[in-house]
């Protein structure tokens, strides 16, 4: 059987379980440590979670010292179901872009990437930060098209929210629109409801 393992959100301790992962034909069998970390979310009806692999937390090494800006490929940022951080500088901005979302303000440096090979000059100041981001964007690019076969199971299994944080600040996510569910408050009782309306009503 699959194994189970219940996570209060109200408990700050991290919680780890060793797993083994098979695809679907069982042609490739592995062992992982996942280590799950969830976090209540107040006046809402879900909770946070999140589990991290054993290893994941390892970055890999360019192997050139230069980015090569020319590389830059604009379907990586395409389904704008992404977002930066939302205090962090990665280009500064002209004047002119100070009606812009700094998500639409990157894609037009991006664009300037693209089509020159080099880092627009706004972008010089945070090069490194610029770099670490574009990889992070490359790294995930394909995490929609996953997520898009996965939909009914997440549906299924009430996931509201899928996502994907990386170092360098940026975020991808999935919404999931659950209309066919209507949330109840297991504390919430008719009985006691109709038992005040009868209250206000004598009460009058």
């Amino acid at each position: 059987g699959c194994p189970q393992m219940v996570i209060d959100c109200d408990n700050g301790d991290v919680q780890q379980l060793d797993i083994m992962y098979a695809t679907e034909l069982l042609d490739r069998v592995y062992p992982q440590t996942n280590t799950y970390y969830s976090e209540c979310i107040a006046h809402a009806n879900f909770v946070l979670g999140m589990a991290v692999a054993k290893g994941d937390d390892y970055r890999i090494v360019k192997k050139q010292k230069r980015y090569d800006f020319g590389r830059v490929k604009m379907d990586w940022m395409g389904d704008k179901r992404w977002r930066l951080h939302p205090h962090w500088r990665y280009c500064f901005l002209n004047d002119t872009d100070t009606h812009m979302s700094k998500e639409e303000a990157f894609e037009i440096y991006a664009q300037q990437m693209s089509d020159s090979g080099k880092a627009p000059l706004l972008c010089e100041y945070r090069r490194n930060l610029v770099e670490k981001l574009l990889l992070d964007m490359e790294a995930t690019s394909n995490l929609i098209d996953n997520w898009d076969t996965q939909y009914e199971y997440m549906k299924n299994n009430l996931i509201h929210l899928a996502f994907f944080a990386a170092p360098s600040g940026m975020i991808r996510y999935y919404n999931l629109s659950l209309s066919d569910y209507d949330y109840i408050d297991p504390y919430w009782s008719i009985f006691e409801h109709i038992g005040h309306l009868l209250s206000f009503e004598h009460a009058q």
